[in-house]
């Protein structure tokens, strides 16, 4: 099990005053009392069930509707604590709108030389393309970039859910990318998942600033933060995994992220968490890291982010 901090749970609103016209019930006359209001109106076959949950617990009607209260707002106050916004969740998916969204990318790569000297850019690929709507975006830093790609397919060319070059080239996924789809379905815990990345185009290495310049001065990085906001927006994801932990601060900040917790095994960071208005996000240890991406952590992650989701 994962320890957590302890949370200042949020005070009761103060009791409201007696609307007018209402009169106190005799039987409970006392201070804070007040009438239901009389005119709330509910199907014959609700009032029937209630009635039956009631009696069969042993209940006042006024008891169980308090019970039924408490564990709503209790439920509300926990997901609001995530920046889970229930509304927002679920949806039609706008299709075109993100197939729009993947022209634009090729278009805006082609109009930029060193954009089209990387080999591919990666947005909204899914780790399952019969899967239903992504419930985990995954995003990285940027992609990765080998020289067998080149020689599986040439680019300038992309990793989108409408063509990935991996699937069309002739060596197929490479084995750091089936590490990468495999560490993303265990920390997703097999839910449905879309990757992307925080700057689209690849690089291998220190090439990055060789060829884009330091990231954080880059020209293109608002419009890659503008994609990657349609994305969320789009597919509503209920939560954000996002690889590495060198960066979280800054890109904390391009979203719009509070902070929330911090978790550490010894002097290890494994999870800096995220939300936003609407959802969490962690950032985790990279899965490729220099000291190594043991079981042991990739576990505690995983439960971690699914203890979250779970409050």
């Amino acid at each position: 099990m994962v320890d957590r901090s302890a949370t200042t749970e949020p005070r009761p609103a103060p009791a409201c005053g007696r609307a007018r016209g209402e009169r106190g019930d005799s039987a409970d006359a006392g201070a804070g009392v007040e009438v239901f209001p009389r005119r709330v109106r509910m199907h014959s076959d609700f009032v029937k069930a209630f009635k039956i949950q009631a009696a069969t617990h042993g209940m006042k009607l006024n008891e169980l509707l308090k019970a039924c209260f408490d564990a709503f707002i209790k439920t509300s106050n926990r997901l609001g604590c995530l920046g889970v916004n229930t509304q927002e969740q679920g949806g039609k998916v706008n299709r075109e709108r993100l197939d729009a969204a993947i022209l634009q990318i090729r278009a805006y790569t082609k109009g930029h030389p060193e954009l089209c000297a990387a080999h591919h850019f990666c947005y909204d690929l899914p780790l399952d393309k019969t899967a239903q709507t992504p419930e985990v975006l995954v995003m990285g830093i940027n992609p990765g970039e080998i020289e067998g790609d080149r020689q599986s397919y040439p680019g300038p060319t992309e990793q989108t859910r409408n063509f990935d070059f991996q699937k069309g080239g002739t060596l197929g996924t490479s084995q750091g990318g089936k590490n990468w789809r495999e560490n993303a379905s265990f920390l997703a815990d097999n839910r449905p998942v879309v990757f992307t990345e925080f700057f689209l185009w690849s690089s291998s290495g220190a090439q990055f600033e060789q060829r884009f310049g330091p990231l954080w001065e880059s020209p293109h990085r608002s419009f890659c933060i503008s994609m990657n906001k349609r994305l969320i927006q789009e597919y509503r994801p209920k939560s954000v995994i996002f690889v590495g932990l060198t960066h979280s601060r800054k890109v904390a900040d391009a979203f719009g992220l509070c902070h929330v917790h911090t978790v550490k095994i010894g002097r290890f960071r494994l999870v800096e968490h995220y939300k936003d208005e609407s959802r969490p996000w962690f950032f985790t240890k990279h899965w490729s890291g220099a000291y190594g991406f043991s079981n042991a952590q990739k576990q505690y992650i995983k439960e971690y982010i699914q203890q979250s989701l779970d409050i």
